[in-house]
């Protein structure tokens, strides 16, 4: 079961979530937003499992709203996301970045802390999927680019691969456990790093 956010989220919202993860028999929470720890923790105080969710745009700090820490640029030095995103400007987080690595490592604790079962990564293409569209030229990657003596762009596979064995690692010590680890992909085979992620789904 999926809610993603907390139902009802205000006086004019007419869904709830318990109520239909009742209705529907649901035996677990999966790939669940927000908006707040004390949610997620809630979730397992009624006796739900649940996955926290990771992505390509988490905000700087916890459940906030600005996006500006250690994003991916192109050349130019324009910001960069997958085109689906363009609209709402979800802009993607560098994986070279110590910023952008610092916020997704909150989140994990966070998750972690509030007694996650289990983590879910939304596009875990991010730096080897936006060399198609002109990442990373951001100052991080550059600098590693020019220490390997390497472009940019011919850095970005190597990088994510790092990046994933960093995290799993980082889970793993955090919660004293293995700690189930999926994403969802755009075909379905693609930047599944399999010595990372347990499982995977297509979108």
């Amino acid at each position: 079961f999926s809610s993603r956010f907390k139902h009802p989220a205000g006086s004019q919202d007419p869904h709830d979530t318990f109520q239909a993860a009742a209705d529907f028999h649901a035996t677990g929470f999966y790939w669940i937003i927000g908006p707040n720890k004390e949610w997620f923790v809630e979730i397992k105080n009624r006796g739900y499992p649940f996955q926290g969710w990771l992505s390509t745009i988490l905000p700087d700090t916890l459940f906030g709203a600005t996006r500006q820490r250690g994003l991916i640029m192109d050349e130019k030095g324009e910001l960069v996301t997958g085109p689906w995103m363009r609209a709402w400007k979800g802009w993607w987080g560098c994986l070279n970045s110590p910023e952008y690595r610092a916020v997704y490592l909150d989140y994990v604790k966070m998750y972690l802390d509030a007694g996650a079962d289990s983590l879910q990564m939304d596009d875990p293409g991010e730096n080897d999927a936006a060399v198609q569209w002109g990442g990373c030229y951001c100052p991080y990657c550059r600098e590693k680019a020019a220490r390997l003596g390497k472009s940019p762009k011919d850095i970005q596979r190597e990088s994510t691969e790092e990046f994933y064995k960093y995290i799993r690692a980082a889970i793993n010590a955090s919660a004293k456990r293995h700690v189930p680890f999926s994403c969802n992909n755009h075909p379905g085979h693609k930047h599944f790093f399999d010595f990372a992620f347990d499982f995977g789904l297509e979108e």
